[in-house]
């Protein structure tokens, strides 16, 4: 029989390192029928699986599963302005991407976030 792949005394076998979880995304988008599209707004919903699939020999620790919701919009004032604008997790999910490890063992995310901008063609 061959040896494991595991460096973990008692654990013979792991999982391969670096599986990412079960990640989909599903949105709602409106917008204004009209040829100049003056205005839209979208819906979307990001789920992620809980991934507790990981290499312990390589320091991999598993993650709960999550899901964000996300609005954005946009509006045109004119033919050469848009203003556009968000708020990303807008429920203040706490949550920790897989395999994200900038710190070590990793960092949480940041809770709701608001942009806006605009957009000037000329």
């Amino acid at each position: 029989m061959a040896p494991g792949r595991s460096n973990l005394p008692g654990r013979p076998h792991e999982p391969l390192p670096g599986i990412a979880p079960f990640d989909s995304y599903i949105g709602l988008r409106l917008h204004d029928p009209s040829a100049d599209q003056l205005w839209g707004l979208e819906f979307a919903v990001r789920m992620v699986g809980a991934q507790d699939r990981v290499a312990a020999s390589l320091q991999e620790v598993a993650t709960p599963g999550f899901t964000t919701y996300d609005v954005r919009s946009y509006c045109r004032l004119t033919e050469d302005l848009m203003f556009i604008s968000g708020v990303e997790n807008f429920t203040n999910e706490f949550y920790r991407e897989h395999l994200d490890y900038r710190t070590g063992l990793g960092v949480f995310r940041p809770g709701i976030n608001f942009y806006f901008g605009t957009e000037l063609s000329y």
